[in-house]
């Protein structure tokens, strides 16, 4: 299996990454980054400040300095440019681009110095009272965390085998296919609809967060989402009756539109799902808060296991939090996040 990237994804296409906003972004940088870039010790003393509260963001921030991986970084900032010369990638809060996984055609003619985590800081970086000043934050938060999804990002991509370790990407996929319980109450699912919707989207996830060489018809990291998802003889029972929605005798890979088309032909199916799109799927998904990122997010691990640390350092997304809403599972995530910050095995991915 291929692996998604941000490129790749639906939105990253709805919105043509690839073909327009990456190639305008390297000519401009290319072009202008030496006026851009932070300065080695302007980066130091950024990266000195702290916030007051730790979180499960900081944490892994923290893991980036000890590290050493700011040089990682490219911290860019457009204050002397004019918001008409900008690239309109650069306007995009919640799309991070790394320079060292461009397409293949742009990465070729890319310099070196560009192969490194695109960060913009210009929404964020207070006036200078004298031009030598040195730069500062005004939102240490928002800078950790395009920093912390930059780096999700880059260890996502650059993994050969399976990205993260077994229990950790397991609480992803679960904690992904509670989505469904979204769709439950705007739909009014009955019961087995909303176990089998459950079941697809864990599949999903489980696919993109599992070895590429595992297979799609059964991958390996469903058998340890039976807690939530029921016993792996219901996981095989349902696998075996979407079996003809799927090219390959089921070695394919499970895309969200077959999952919807899935939920308009089950015999399970009410007249209300017959009727059920993609679109409605997304804009359910999607809230008014964050479109970008939890768009992107659903076809994305990284992105959704950032937007899962985000709501554990206390941000509020409609979506997201409803899912966390119970008490249970606002401890489940909480040692999800302690668990990221103390697993050596994720420390070593993730510190590429």
């Amino acid at each position: 299996m291929q692996k998604p990237s941000i490129y790749t994804t639906p939105f990253g296409k709805a919105i043509y990454l690839e073909g327009h906003h990456i190639p305008n972004a390297v000519t401009f940088l290319t072009k202008n980054v030496k006026m851009l870039e932070l300065s080695p010790e302007n980066v130091q003393w950024v990266l000195t400040t702290r916030v007051i509260a730790q979180t499960p963001i900081s944490g892994i921030v923290q893991h980036i300095i000890d590290a050493k991986k700011a040089p990682a970084f490219l911290f860019l900032d457009f204050t002397r440019f004019t918001l008409s010369d900008i690239p309109e990638l650069f306007t995009m809060d919640e799309v991070t681009i790394d320079g060292g996984n461009l397409p293949k055609n742009i990465d070729s003619i890319t310099s070196p110095n560009l192969k490194r985590i695109w960060i913009n800081v210009t929404p964020i970086v207070k006036s200078k009272k004298q031009p030598g000043d040195k730069t500062e934050i005004s939102d240490i938060g928002k800078l950790h965390s395009q920093m912390v999804r930059g780096i999700l990002c880059r260890s996502y991509d650059q993994a050969t085998g399976m990205w993260l370790p077994t229990n950790i990407a397991t609480f992803i996929i679960e904690s992904y296919s509670m989505i469904a319980n979204l769709l439950r109450r705007k739909l009014n699912l009955s019961n087995d609809q909303y176990k089998l919707l459950r079941i697809l989207l864990a599949t999903y996830y489980a696919q993109l967060l599992g070895d590429p060489k595992d297979s799609l018809k059964m991958p390996k990291l469903l058998h340890g989402c039976t807690k939530t998802l029921g016993n792996i003889a219901d996981i095989i029972g349902i696998m075996e009756e979407i079996e003809e929605f799927r090219p390959n005798n089921g070695e394919s890979l499970l895309t969200l539109p077959t999952i919807v088309e899935v939920l308009r032909r089950h015999p399970t199916t009410s007249e209300r799902m017959k009727t059920f799109t993609l679109f409605e799927f997304n804009r359910v998904v999607a809230g008014a808060t964050d479109t970008q990122s939890m768009l992107t997010s659903i076809d994305y691990p990284p992105y959704f296991v950032h937007m899962m640390l985000k709501i554990a350092s206390g941000h509020k997304h409609p979506a997201m939090n409803s899912l966390f809403w119970d008490a249970k599972v606002k401890r489940e995530l909480g040692n999800f996040c302690s668990d990221l910050n103390r697993s050596p095995e994720f420390i070593k991915k993730v510190m590429i």
